[in-house]
Parts: structure tokens; C-alpha cells; sequence
């Protein structure tokens, strides 16, 4: 027992670390492995430390370290300096070598929040108030699906969302009322409940077996949506996590706060089992581009998070619909030129559609003109100042079949990755006002963006803003008539993220029927 400490005494030290250690102190005591591991320590056994962890079920990694220095502290083991380059993910280097500067910073978080533990690095970026008092509660690795339920009685609008990592903390999407859907719908969300009489209730289902093996975190979280509303004022406001157990978790002692965070999953790898934990991170601000960053912060203890630290969104308003009040609109798109390599080629196109959604008109690089609609002509570079490629859009001048315009952009060549200062635009060229903006570089992997589509409704037209990343790498790879097949599943892909509905038969005794739909997807000089 090193020291001479008995296991009772090294329990009573570990759970005095704060409520999310005490679990660990009663396991140590209960398994009489405390011994173990102060021994694996003084002989450098990191593969016994592991192990030991893998024992007691302790998956989280700043946990381990602190649990680490709670067993040396009492046994009288001096721990060498860490080797540079150790990594943050498991016990290396010598075994008792485990970043004292990070444990020294989470002891000190834990004496100024107790009796809260800072189990996870809170708001390391700057934000309106931050707070360190999150609960962590860890959980063996799973593959189950995990349900997480919002449910609160009252007219106050509340919304639950999933943001959504890949390695290196990438962001790769957000699922929420406004996008119900992502990763292979691995992240599904049930739709958008606005409160009212009676209870209200929303609820996010991840499926780690369908997820796509991109996604390496999710970070879910709860926020208020109305103007000046906090949670402390829903005072039946609940979310219910359901997966290999079941853990309610009440947020209205969140009296001033308006978003918590309130569960969060990871793996080391794809594929592999996620690691779910609750959490109790609460937020004044409860705007979406504020919130998504700080998901992100919330996972540097479990990922090396080095990637896209702006988490730059296409976001929506509650309904996704933008006013329509003129008849001609612009959606502008544009990009800077590649500095070295091949270039970057992005292209802005739409089809028509009629009122069951069949077919009617592309207008894309190929085929530049429609009734009702003009395309500014391909660039392939980015050259230029402002909107390098654009569509104009006359409604009164289309062709009165048309019923719905889907818009997208894709880039033909190169990725949203990698492209520089890449944007696009709605403009209302009546009124000579830019009505939504979507910054685009480095925000998604897949090759295209489905923007918005426009509709009619009862003789109006409306703008039904979507902006859902997809593949393809033109709007005519969504419309290939193949029946099985990668391009068959892109199609009804793009149906779903599009918002429109049609018979798959019907669509192609049409196309079939139609003089010029074979339309090109490839580019030629």
C-alpha cells in the first residue's frame, strides 16, 4: 500500500476531490485496487495503470489523471516531469508522468467551484459569463442508441440541438429544429415544438450504428429561444437521457441561465463505442454561433481539439422563411482564387420543379437561361470582385407550371474545406437589400449545400432557407435516373434534405416524356 494509507483512507481522499469523484473513492475501496495502482505507479507499469482504469470503468481521461494524483498524493509517490509529446488521450510516458500543469489547473477549478467539480474544461474561450460548475457523469462505452428528451409545460419557446465533431474537434454539423438530421442520419431530431398549453417536448435520437463514422463527439444541449426568457422560468423544464439507462435531468436551477449543455459523447476512434456523459453546463447566451464553440471547448479533455475553432454555421430562423416582399432576387456566390494547385471551381445552379414535384427546368453552367431565371455564366477560378457566379430570379417570368426552384451550390473541383473567403448571398434586387449571407469556407466536407428553396403558397412566394451540406458536385447529379447505386441514394438524399416529394416512377415516365432532359453533369473546355 506504498505509504502505509489503508484503502478506506485513499477513498475518503479521492471522493474529498469533489461530488463526480466520489463514485471512484467507494469503487477503489470496494475492488481493493487502490494498492494496485499506487504500485503500478512506482514501477512504471503504464499498462497496469491503464488496465486498472479499464477495471473501475473510468473512461474519462482528465478523471484518470486526476484520480492519478489523488493516489500519489496520499501514498507519497513523486512523480517525474512529463516527456513532451506525451499524449493527451491515455497513461504514457512513464506512468506517473501525466501533465501536472493541466491537474494543477483542474484542482484549482475544483477549489473555486465547490462544491461543483470542473469534471470538463467550461467556456475556455471567451463568452459573456462563464461558468466551471459542470457535473460530469461517466458511462461505460457503448453501442446503444441514446435517446435525450426535452420536455416543459408553459407558452415558452425551448429548443434542444446536437452539435456535432469530427477528429480534431472539426465541426461537422448541427442538429436542430431547423435541420432534423445528419451524419448518415445517425442524429435525427423530431421537429420543432414551440410550447404552448400543456407539455411541450422535443427529442434528439443518435444511433452510434448508422452514425457516420466521421463523427467522433456530440456535445447536446438546451436552450431558450424566446427574448428574455431563462430556464429558471420553465420550472417543469426536464430532459430525460435514455440509452443503456435512464437519467432525468431537471434545468430550471439554472435560474438566470438561458442554454445548458446537458449531456455529451465521444469515442477515440470510428466505429468504436461512445463514452456518454451528463452535464451541467449552463450559458447566459443562448445564440446558436455563441453555443456551438463552446460545445467544442466542452470536449478538450477528450479530444485533441485543434480544428475550426470559429465553428463557422449556416443558421436559420425559427421556420427557416425569409420575407419575400419583391419579385426579382439574386442568390450570389463567391470565393477567392486558389493561391497554388488546381483551382477552386464552385458553381451556383437550380431546377424547377412543377406542382408534384416532377421535373421541369434545369439552369446550371450547361444550360444558363429558363424562363424566369439567367445564370451569370461558369467561372472556374474565383477571379473577380464580389458574386463570381450568380442566378437571377424574375418570379412573375416563369413558366406558370413551376410550383418549387431548389437551389444549391457545389464545388466541381476542390472542397469547401479548402477554399478561401467562400460565401453566398440572397439579395432582394427590388429593394436592393442583401437578406441572408452564409459564410462557407471550411465548414463542411461534403461537396455541396443545399441553399433554400423557393415555393409557392396560396399565390405568394415564399423562401424556405435550408442550408444542409450533402454530396454531388452539381444540382444535375441529384437527379440521375439510376434505381440502385451510390447516385440513387444521393437522389433520395437530396429529396429529404431538399424538402420535396415525388414518386420515384412518376419522375422518371416524366423525364422519359420530356424533350432535353438529358442534361450534362461534366464540364467541357
Amino acid at each position: 500500500m506504498g505509504a502505509g494509507a489503508s484503502a478506506s483512507q485513499v477513498r475518503e481522499h479521492v471522493e474529498g476531490l469533489g461530488n463526480a469523484y466520489q463514485p471512484y473513492g467507494t469503487t477503489l475501496e470496494d475492488n481493493g485496487v487502490d494498492g494496485a495502482l499506487v504500485e503500478e505507479l512506482a514501477h512504471d507499469d503504464r499498462a497496469g495503470v491503464n488496465a486498472t482504469f479499464d477495471d473501475l470503468g473510468i473512461t474519462n481521461k482528465l478523471h484518470r489523471r486526476k484520480l492519478l494524483q489523488a493516489a500519489r498524493a496520499q501514498h507519497g509517490v513523486q512523480p517525474d516531469r512529463p516527456r513532451s509529446g506525451s499524449s493527451i488521450g491515455s497513461v504514457e510516458g512513464p506512468a506517473i508522468a501525466v501533465a501536472e500543469d493541466l491537474l494543477a489547473d483542474a484542482a484549482a477549478a475544483v477549489a473555486q467551484a465547490a462544491p461543483a467539480v470542473a469534471a470538463v474544461a467550461v467556456d475556455a474561450a471567451p463568452a459573456p459569463r462563464s461558468r466551471s460548475n459542470s457535473h460530469a457523469t461517466p458511462r461505460t462505452p457503448t453501442t446503444a442508441t441514446w435517446t435525450v428528451n426535452l420536455a416543459w409545460e408553459g407558452p415558452v419557446d425551448l429548443d434542444l440541438a446536437a452539435a456535432v465533431f469530427g477528429e480534431r474537434g472539426t465541426f461537422l454539423s448541427l442538429v436542430y429544429y431547423a435541420n432534423t438530421e445528419a451524419m448518415n442520419r445517425g442524429v435525427v431530431h423530431s421537429g420543432d415544438a414551440k410550447g404552448g398549453q400543456g407539455q411541450s417536448q422535443e427529442t434528439i435520437t443518435v444511433r452510434p450504428a448508422a452514425l457516420d463514422p466521421r463523427a467522433t463527439a456530440i456535445v447536446l444541449f438546451a436552450r431558450v429561444h424566446d427574448d428574455g426568457a431563462s430556464l429558471g422560468q420553465v420550472t417543469s423544464a426536464a430532459v430525460n437521457l435514455t440509452g443503456t439507462d435512464v437519467t432525468v435531468q431537471p434545468l430550471a436551477h439554472h435560474a438566470t441561465a438561458r442554454a445548458a449543455v446537458v449531456c455529451r459523447m465521444f469515442r477515440d476512434r470510428p466505429r468504436a463505442p461512445f463514452c456518454v456523459e451528463t452535464l451541467d453546463a449552463p450559458f447566459d447566451d443562448s445564440d446558436l454561433a455563441s453555443l456551438v464553440p463552446r460545445c467544442q471547448n466542452l470536449l478538450r479533455d477528450v479530444v485533441d481539439v485543434s480544428a475550426n475553432a470559429d465553428c463557422k454555421l449556416v443558421l436559420l430562423d425559427k421556420g427557416g422563411l425569409l420575407p419575400v416582399e419583391g419579385t426579382h432576387f439574386k442568390l450570389g456566390l463567391g470565393w477567392d482564387p486558389a493561391e497554388e494547385g488546381a483551382p477552386m471551381d464552385l458553381d451556383v445552379g437550380c431546377v424547377l420543379l412543377d406542382k408534384d414535384g416532377i421535373y421541369n427546368n434545369f439552369v446550371y453552367f450547361h444550360q444558363q437561361s429558363a424562363p424566369g431565371v439567367e445564370h451569370s455564366g461558369d467561372n472556374r477560378t474565383g477571379f473577380g470582385d464580389g458574386d463570381d457566379e450568380w442566378l437571377r430570379f424574375s418570379l412573375n417570368d416563369l413558366d406558370p407550371a413551376v410550383e418549387t426552384i431548389s437551389i444549391a451550390i457545389s464545388a466541381y473541383s476542390g472542397s469547401f474545406m479548402a477554399v478561401k473567403n467562400a460565401f453566398c448571398r440572397l439579395v432582394d434586387e427590388d429593394r436592393g437589400v442583401e437578406v441572408a449571407r452564409w459564410e462557407l469556407s471550411g465548414m463542411f466536407e461534403e461537396t455541396s449545400l443545399v441553399v433554400c428553396k423557393l415555393y409557392r403558397d396560396a399565390g405568394w412566394w415564399k423562401v424556405f432557407v435550408i442550408g444542409e451540406p450533402i454530396g454531388g458536385r452539381s444540382i444535375v447529379d441529384f437527379f440521375f435516373t439510376d434505381t440502385y447505386g451510390p447516385m440513387a441514394e444521393l437522389r433520395e438524399q437530396f429529396k429529404r434534405v431538399a424538402r420535396i416529394a415525388y414518386s420515384d416512377a412518376q419522375f422518371f415516365k416524366v423525364c422519359a416524356e420530356r424533350e432535353g432532359y438529358g442534361q450534362l453533369s461534366v464540364k467541357k473546355d
